[in-house]
């Protein structure tokens, strides 16, 4: 494994420590508050799928700009998870 398929799978591992509940996201604008929740659901059947993530790497090793991209969606998902998390502090 090089260091970009290692760096691809902490990240992944990283984010899987993270779950959000869908009841918890909350917004005033109802249409912003659905989007939130279909982004998330699907970010949460994709790091369920192995066969998803390991096409993810693929294209993760091919790429500079899609690399820069997920590296983008992780930080989403995860400050996202921050704002909703159970105990909402």
């Amino acid at each position: 494994m090089n260091k970009t398929e290692i760096n691809y799978w902490l990240k992944i591992q990283e984010v899987r420590k993270y779950t959000i509940s869908i009841d918890k996201i909350k917004k005033p604008n109802k249409e912003h508050e659905e989007q939130t929740r279909k982004i998330i659901i699907a970010a949460q059947i994709i790091l369920d799928n192995k066969d998803i993530l390991e096409g993810g790497l693929e294209i993760y090793k091919r790429n500079k700009i899609l690399r820069i991209a997920f590296d983008y969606f992780i930080k989403y998902y995860i400050s996202t998870f921050k704002k909703y998390r159970n105990d909402n502090t």
